[in-house]
């Protein structure tokens, strides 16, 4: 568990965190986008409810309210990912405030105001919008967030069906009809939570793999380095120049398979004039080999 919650905590689970939740906000704002296209396109094809005075501005300022709203919010935090930063759980409860007041506000404006009555509010258009903030709240990578999404929507829904029934606007053999909203709205957050929780476990595996991927680059970056500076080493200790001996030119170069390796050679003149040359190769190639190497070259030094 406590795995977990570090690679939950991590900048790499928090920066997907942070793009779910733009991409969460560019939907919904989408969303509310279109339904305010379509409310208008009701009204100018003379709809009963689009066209009553005491719904249409109402709705419409409701839905303009709710676009700017996540227009901002995409923008803070858009600005959040650029600066590595996250979301405070105010903004979390502010957001799904905003995803659910859009549809209910409208809900309330037509149940309080629209001529069809509030039983035909209950089932109007926009609580097709519900099942859909429920479901992109899965977007937000916390189960508990979407389930708490789906139980809000139920009880307001509830809460409409009880002030219905409470007005006798709607007959009582309905109430189960118009209680199954509601129960529906919970199912659905349920499955939100459901598919939240797979989603953040496939989510925190991935950046599992990704944060031991790039340890291992980091390690195999560090052993690269330190076979340069061996291989530095070894032709170190190898002649830099070539001896000078009457009649003969004399040249010599030593390339590792690997890094480095076992090859050695070197060369002595003698009082005399003659010339000792020593080739040496210890077996196998790499680090190993090269340190056999250095070690007889410091126990039998020319």
């Amino acid at each position: 568990m406590a795995r977990n919650l570090s690679i939950t905590a991590s900048a790499s689970f928090q920066a997907r965190l942070m793009r779910a939740e733009r991409w969460r906000l560019a939907l919904m704002a989408a969303c509310f986008s279109i339904l305010l296209i379509l409310w208008e396109a009701r009204r100018l094809l003379h709809g009963e409810v689009a066209s009553a005075e005491g719904v249409h501005l109402p709705v419409v300022l409701i839905m303009l309210a709710g676009i700017g709203l996540l227009t901002f919010g995409w923008f803070d935090v858009t600005r959040r990912i650029r600066r590595g930063g996250s979301l405070p759980w105010a903004r979390l409860i502010a957001g799904a405030s905003i995803d659910l007041g859009v549809p209910f506000g409208v809900m309330l404006v037509m149940h309080l105001h629209s001529p069809l009555g509030g039983y035909a509010a209950l089932s109007a258009p926009i609580l097709l919008v519900v099942p859909t903030v429920i479901m992109l709240s899965v977007l937000r990578l916390r189960p508990l967030f979407s389930l708490a999404t789906g139980v809000s929507a139920a009880v307001l829904h509830w809460a409409l069906v009880v002030h219905t029934l409470t007005l006798h606007q709607a007959p009582a053999h309905t109430a189960p009809l118009l209680m199954s909203y509601g129960v529906l709205l919970l199912i659905s957050g349920a499955a939100a939570a459901t598919l939240s929780l797979f989603v953040r476990r496939y989510i925190t595996e991935a950046v599992q793999e990704a944060e031991a991927a790039q340890r291992s680059s980091l390690a195999l970056h560090t052993v690269e380095k330190e076979l340069d500076i061996a291989r530095d080493i070894q032709m170190g200790l190898l002649p830099t120049s070539a001896p000078e001996l009457e009649a003969y030119d004399i040249a010599a170069m030593s390339r590792p398979a690997a890094k480095a390796g076992g090859d050695y050679y070197d060369w002595q003149a003698l009082p005399d004039g003659r010339l000792i040359v020593v080739i040496a190769d210890v077996t196998g190639h790499g680090i190993g080999p090269a340190l056999g190497m250095a070690v007889c070259l410091s126990l039998f030094p020319i």
